[in-house]
């Protein structure tokens, strides 16, 4: 995605002007490769800042607060089923891979060994998924999930003594940032 955005900036950036370098028939301007720069530094800003977000909440706790600010309990399950996926089906393939090499399988070595070893995981770990995501209906269903009544919550909400407060300032903070973003 990055090396998409230096390409199409650099060389059809409305304002390219100034020729930074050429490579054959294709110029690079200033510009544009600037411009390309500023985008990827927002992307990477983005990215950081989801990913200090996730590494430093609990899923469980983060859903949980935005279905307590309105979020459909619905999408919130979806949420969560999709930041635990990852480590689930990484710790299912642990489980098979160390199965499939107490069998004599070989797992470890360079990389076409393991692209060899990795193909024979793929069906466990998907049946596993499947498998996993039908016990969870089940027990959806039996929970209750799909009723229309009201959810409540286990744990209470913990409200600290400043909480509307500081709410009130990061709004107008954000509000600040937009008017002076369209202003200027």
């Amino acid at each position: 995605m990055i090396i998409s955005i230096v390409i199409v900036q650099g060389f059809f950036n409305p304002e390219n002007q100034t020729e930074l370098f050429s490579i054959g028939f294709l110029t690079f301007y200033k510009e544009g490769i600037s411009y390309a720069a500023l985008l990827t530094l927002r992307v990477f800003n983005m990215i950081m800042a989801f990913g200090v977000l996730i590494l430093t909440t609990r899923h469980d706790e983060l859903v949980e607060a935005f279905i307590r600010k309105g979020l459909s309990p619905k999408i919130g399950y979806v949420l969560l089923s999709v930041l635990q996926l990852i480590p689930q089906m990484r710790a299912t393939m642990g489980k098979i891979a160390d199965a499939q090499a107490s069998r004599g399988m070989e797992t470890k070595g360079n990389l076409s060994v393991r692209m060899k070893a990795f193909f024979p995981l793929i069906g466990p770990v998907v049946l596993n998924s499947l498998n996993s995501t039908r016990e969870r209906a089940i027990a959806l269903e039996v929970r209750g999930f799909n009723t229309g009544i009201k959810k409540t919550f286990l744990n209470a909400a913990k409200e600290y003594h400043h909480q509307g407060f500081i709410q009130l300032i990061l709004w107008l903070v954000l509000l600040g940032t937009i008017v002076w973003r369209i202003l200027i």
